[in-house]
């Protein structure tokens, strides 16, 4: 049986892509959703090789729906111009500041993108009772928490995972 998954990368924590947005750039810190569209960029055969133009990534704080916070991948390691290259990186422990905090963030809790806002932060993911679509859109678990927003917390990243 011919093989058909090639391995890309062993660990997978830093990703290169770009900028998917032409107009807006993105900042160190901000998190990251994939935003390429479902055209064909690889084609049948496998690749000699990976272009950081195959990945596109945008930043959910400027998003206007929970489609793109579902669709986090990772945090932006540098700032970006529109249309440029970027890294990002998929785990990690992180210091974010807590958006919308309608219902307390406790330790342990899980943490999700805000999406559509000023500033690139987290907030929990759904409320003391979760739905499939609050487990959709965990990116994370905070480690410290608060009830303040724009409070800084600690969490750890993991946007491979969603529980």
């Amino acid at each position: 049986m011919a093989q058909v998954n090639f391995l890309l990368s062993d660990a997978g924590d830093t990703m290169t892509g770009v900028n998917g947005n032409t107009t807006t750039a993105i900042t160190a810190g901000d998190i990251l959703y994939a935003s390429g569209s479902t055209a064909v960029k690889l084609g049948t055969t496998v690749p000699g090789g990976l272009d950081y133009n195959d990945i596109e990534v945008e930043s959910v704080k400027f998003a206007t729906a929970t489609t793109q916070g579902a669709s986090a991948v990772g945090i932006a390691e540098e700032d970006a111009a529109a249309g440029s290259q970027i890294v990002f990186r998929g785990k990690g422990v992180y210091f974010s500041p807590v958006i919308a905090t309608t219902c307390p963030l406790r330790a342990g809790a899980p943490v999700r993108a805000a999406e559509g806002e000023t500033t690139s932060g987290v907030q929990r993911s759904g409320t003391t009772t979760r739905s499939v679509a609050d487990i959709k859109l965990t990116c994370g678990v905070a480690l410290t928490g608060s009830a303040v927003d724009s409070d800084y917390i600690v969490w750890m990243a993991n946007f491979a995972a969603r529980k």
